[in-house]
């Protein structure tokens, strides 16, 4: 949850005083947990693209956390080493997907 929710506070940072409720089309858009659809409505997809060509270890721990899904928390069958390769590939300081975000809000 800690990507979803450093998508959207960006996704809010961009948003204006009066832009709630957003356009049903952007509704649909923004209030999801599938983290592609909020990298692009955060308008950080160009940026991100850019920051993964110069950081080829950001763009792989992006592909490990872009597929997390809300429900991955219940997943019993979820290996200790993939949990950790998740969380690594949020945090990591220099590479991690978390760090690159935070300077985005």
């Amino acid at each position: 949850y800690a990507v979803e929710c450093a998508l959207k506070a960006c996704i809010a940072k961009k948003t204006n005083r009066y832009d709630f409720p957003p356009e049903r089309k952007i509704y649909n858009e923004i209030y999801t947990h599938e983290l592609g659809k909020l990298l692009q409505q955060a308008g950080l997809e160009r940026n991100f693209l850019e920051a993964c060509t110069g950081n080829p270890v950001l763009e792989r721990h992006w592909a490990i956390v872009k597929d997390w899904k809300e429900d991955s928390r219940y997943d019993k069958a979820i290996s200790a080493a993939k949990a950790r390769d998740i969380y690594i590939a949020i945090t990591q300081r220099r590479n991690g997907v978390l760090p690159w975000l935070k300077k985005c809000w």
